[in-house]
């Protein structure tokens, strides 16, 4: 004879394995939403960093602005490497 595990106790920790599940589910794509977000402002103010980079200091030494625009892009290599790890 083996003995049966009543139903209720069984459906009660399911209910709350899917309800934890539920919730760190939402957490993670809560984070991922956020890190989308603060990336792409990031991407706007570098890309329009480099704007500003090519109309003001390119005109006035050229050097300088491109030593200036590739240090931006550098920088974004860099963040997408430290955030990875």
């Amino acid at each position: 004879q083996y003995d049966m595990v009543p139903m209720t106790s069984l459906s009660l920790v399911s209910t709350f394995v899917g309800f934890l599940l539920t919730l760190r589910s939402n957490q993670g794509l809560s984070r991922l939403g956020e890190g989308r977000e603060l990336w792409g402002r990031m991407f706007i103010v570098t890309r329009d960093t480099a704007q500003l980079l090519a109309t003001y200091v390119y005109s006035k030494d050229k050097k300088l602005g491109v030593n200036s625009a590739r240090h931006l892009a550098i920088f974004a290599w860099l963040l997408k490497g430290l955030l990875r790890d």
